[in-house]
């Protein structure tokens, strides 16, 4: 096995040995990550064309702050409440990935075991 191999097989064992919770767990903060993300780029966004609207029409610039947080709060609160909408899917994933790897590993021993006798 080669170095890389051999290190993505123990970062995998160790995410198994974890348990899906904590596997879950990780699943869950990258999806609040990645709408934190899209609700940034969202409210800059809409920040920046209301202060562009805000010279046309004559309102005030400070008023781009009411786009900015709902533009940001909106899509952080869309991936809070949609974090584990996909919970069995990834249960699963992780279990049938975490089975296949135990096997080969239980193999690996037990071949170990047939060759010292």
């Amino acid at each position: 096995m080669t170095m890389t191999t051999t290190r993505s097989a123990e970062v995998l064992r160790t995410q198994c040995e974890a348990g899906v919770a904590t596997y879950l767990s990780q699943v869950h903060a990258d999806h609040r990550s990645r709408y934190l993300k899209i609700g940034i780029v969202s409210a800059a966004l809409t920040g920046f064309g209301t202060i562009l609207a805000s010279r046309q029409f004559g309102f005030t610039p400070a008023l781009a702050g009411i786009p900015f947080a709902v533009g940001f709060l909106g899509s952080y609160a869309v991936g809070l409440i949609t974090q584990d909408s996909d919970d069995h899917n990834h249960a699963s994933a992780f279990e049938e990935v975490c089975g296949s790897v135990m096997d080969d590993e239980e193999e690996d021993e037990s071949d170990g075991q047939g060759d010292a006798e």
